[in-house]
């Protein structure tokens, strides 16, 4: 396979995998592979789970090491129209689907679709795309 060919391939995959939906170019016979390494990815994401909560447990840490974000910079909303792209799966956030807008600051706004976002926020405090703090007021 030409490097040309693999280039468009690799990125299928991977919104494939980064977003839990088989795009329409992948063959039915790699969809399998697809969900094996989905379950792959989901149990090393858990033994790294446990495996911090043991650490965090043995040097006495109760609470999360990130500090909870500010809700009110966390907005969700629906698009009216198409966004752009989510920096985290390279789709388009299009019209009537469910958005999260990210106030990283009083001029710069991080949108994504808010299957993307939410799982990143549940561990971290910052925006994935500028590392602004997202515990603090708008």
């Amino acid at each position: 396979m030409r490097s040309s060919e693999l280039s468009p391939l690799r990125t299928v995959i991977f919104r494939t995998m980064s977003n839990g939906r088989a795009h329409r170019r992948v063959l039915p016979q790699h969809r399998a592979i697809l969900n094996e390494l989905r379950r792959r990815h989901d149990i090393r994401d858990e033994f790294h789970r446990r495996f911090l909560a043991e650490m965090r447990a043995a040097i006495g840490v109760t609470e999360s090491l990130n500090p909870p974000y500010n809700p009110s910079n966390v907005v969700h909303l629906v698009a009216e129209g198409d966004l752009g792209g989510c920096s985290i799966c390279q789709e388009n956030i299009e019209e009537k689907q469910e958005f999260t807008r990210l106030r990283c600051s009083d001029t710069v706004n991080h949108v994504f679709h808010k299957t993307c976002i939410m799982p990143w926020m549940k561990d971290h405090s910052t925006c994935p795309t500028c590392r602004a703090d997202l515990s603090g007021t708008p």
